[in-house]
């Protein structure tokens, strides 16, 4: 169980366990001015009902009233988690990808205000025949496959995203056209040598890549839209390779 879950059972329990409490003080000071003038031994078991009332109705209520919070929040927990994520793939999504570009754009540290931004755009060669040829879920499984290889391979800190579909973003900080080949390079040759198994079967895989500069103070909907033209350059090409564009080597 992940630790904000217990931090939020720990919560309503101790929340619940509040509540008895102040219901059996409120419970024995009523009974205590109420029963006052009546003999010692009633007095005494009027007091010893005021508080066992309380313990014996207020966990229940208090669990069914835990439960029914515990819910909202694993609810609401995993509502917000899918605004930003890709449910097959645990990876960003598009628009997560904007969020992050935007912060990257408008909280740049003062050490990287100048640094240019790196945008990797990722796509399944010959999707539509893994779906057609053996099936969806088949597709889904190579679909998780080239995220976990694209995580694995991504810079550190870089923010991976799936855009839809097959598609998928790389969003990093850039530092020479050298390593941006590199990086390309790397996710071309790795994809390839390491087919997805499904149903114990290797699916053989290659990806397009399509890759474009910006500096971090330009819109991302520019930058995509280069990289996106790099890649369907090298797709026309005969995928399987990397396309960087023109001004990347600026």
């Amino acid at each position: 169980m992940p630790v904000h879950s217990k931090t939020l059972i720990f919560n309503l329990a101790a929340r619940g366990l509040i509540i008895m409490l102040i219901a059996m003080t409120a419970s024995v000071t009523i009974v205590s001015w109420i029963s006052s003038d009546l003999p010692p031994d009633l007095y005494h078991r009027s007091i010893v009902a005021a508080l066992l009332i309380p313990m014996l109705i207020s966990p229940p209520i208090s669990l069914w009233v835990g439960l029914l919070n515990y819910r909202y929040f694993r609810l609401h927990g995993k509502a917000e988690w899918l605004a930003d994520h890709d449910e097959m793939t645990g990876l960003l999504n598009r628009r997560a990808l904007l969020t992050a570009a935007a912060k990257m754009r408008d909280q740049p540290s003062n050490n990287r205000i100048a640094q240019p931004v790196l945008l990797l755009l990722a796509d399944i060669d010959h999707f539509k025949s893994i779906n057609d040829n053996l099936g969806h879920d088949a597709g889904d499984e190579a679909i998780r496959h080239v995220a976990n290889i694209l995580v694995q391979i991504s810079p550190q800190g870089a923010t991976v995203a799936r855009l839809g579909g097959d598609e998928f973003a790389i969003l990093t900080d850039w530092t020479s056209l050298a390593d941006t080949r590199s990086l390309a390079a790397s996710i071309c040759r790795t994809i390839e040598k390491m087919p997805c198994v499904y149903d114990s079967h290797p699916i053989p895989m290659t990806v397009s890549l399509g890759a474009a500069i910006g500096s971090r103070a330009e819109k991302i909907d520019f930058i995509l839209r280069r990289a996106d033209e790099q890649l369907y350059n090298c797709k026309r090409e005969g995928r399987n390779s990397y396309s960087v564009a023109a001004s990347a080597a600026a």
